[in-house]
């Protein structure tokens, strides 16, 4: 180990001797890539270094780390030739859980509701919910179809019910839905929300990056939407890497708040202090992926869910909707726990599903069909022996 640089008065050999208790910690833990039903990647091992390399910079002081502002207005260029839209800002944030606080924060102070409520399929991520819970809005649950996509039906009834009295803060979309990878019907709901004069929140933490590898930006960008979110840290970066990319200038500005002992005398976002390395992955990653890497990662990452569909349908095993994106969830019944105890067994990692007997598989760049096959092979003999 290379001489670490440390204060004098800190004993050299008691920093060694920690650091090895926290290597032989970690060894403990499977890598990313073994736990398969998370939508958790493994970084690129090149992007870490751009991690380390602002790990000591604070994303909310750009006026003395000037770097970070030069980053911001770069990674911001990016994203808007990703999805081919120059009327946006982007926000790196620690995960699409903020995202989504943040937007529904913003759409709150910009609606002004007498009774504020947000419109959300059921399927939608947890953190909606628990946002919805911090902010003190009621959070109306749409009911959702066999492939847990939001049914628009009912989402217009309830438009037409409440959106006169500006009470509706945002509708919410998911693009990856968390329990099988569906995609809400964005198109339909952007159209009811631009007719209605209701913002549209669409959570694509998860599928946002695939859909712009799969050549279906303009998903993203649709007049009625006024912000999404897409979370690089899901495909290849360290957590916690996310974008909150906003086309309202309106609800941009209540993203800052005054912050009076800091240069700048305001800090952006709901935290306070936050490292500038979420920012640097996320521009290291977009910028040497670019569209065609996105592209071929989306390729990836597709073929290796709907093989693992095809392997488990033709063993007669259940599989809920075809792979919109890369999550593939499949019914085992009450062989659930047994099934996710081979696998652990033979170091594969899934999650279960909200939906009673269902397993999740969620493709990552570091998976290979070799492994594929061989979690599929392990799931049908399992269903097979009990």
């Amino acid at each position: 180990m290379a001489k670490l640089r440390m204060p004098s008065w800190i004993d050299y050999n008691r920093v060694v001797s920690i650091l090895e208790e926290l290597a032989d910690l970690r060894l403990k833990d499977p890598r990313p890539c073994s736990v398969a039903g998370s939508m958790f990647a493994e970084p690129f091992p090149a992007i870490l270094h751009a991690y380390m390399l602002f790990s000591d910079t604070n994303l909310n002081d750009t006026d003395t780390f000037h770097s970070l502002e030069e980053l911001s207005r770069r990674l911001n260029s990016l994203v808007q030739d990703l999805l081919g839209t120059t009327r946006l800002k982007v926000m790196v944030t620690y995960g699409a859980s903020e995202s989504t606080l943040t937007a529904l924060y913003a759409l709150r102070e910009a609606r002004k509701p007498r009774h504020g409520m947000v419109l959300a399929p059921k399927s939608a991520h947890a953190s909606v919910f628990k946002a919805c819970k911090v902010l003190g809005l009621n959070c109306i649950e749409i009911p959702v179809d066999i492939d847990l996509r939001v049914d628009v039906g009912t989402a217009e009834q309830l438009l037409r019910r409440h959106s006169e009295h500006r009470d509706i803060v945002a509708i919410v979309a998911t693009l990856g839905i968390t329990d099988n990878g569906a995609l809400d019907p964005v198109e339909e709901l952007a159209k009811l929300a631009h007719e209605y004069n209701v913002p549209l929140y669409v959570d694509a933490a998860f599928g946002g990056l695939i859909l712009v590898g799969m050549g279906m930006e303009r998903l993203l960008r649709l007049p009625g939407i006024s912000a999404i979110t897409m979370d690089p840290h899901k495909l290849f970066a360290p957590a916690p890497s996310s974008l909150l990319v906003v086309y309202d200038e309106e609800l941009w500005n209540y993203t800052f708040f005054e912050a009076p002992y800091m240069p700048s005398g305001r800090q952006q976002s709901l935290l306070w202090t936050r490292v500038g390395s979420s920012l640097a992955t996320a521009y290291m990653g977009l910028k040497m992926l670019g569209r065609e890497g996105l592209t071929t990662l989306a390729n990836h990452l597709m073929y290796l869910a709907r093989r693992f569909t095809i392997l488990l349908s033709e063993a007669g095993i259940p599989v809920l909707s075809k792979p919109w994106t890369p999550i593939v969830a499949y019914n085992v019944g009450r062989s659930q726990e047994t099934i996710a105890s081979r696998l652990r067994s033979h170091g594969i990692v899934v999650y279960p599903s909200r939906l009673p007997g269902v397993l999740r598989y969620v493709a990552k760049w570091c998976h290979t069909q070799g492994y594929v096959d061989k979690m599929s092979g392990i799931v049908i003999n399992g269903t097979r022996s009990l």
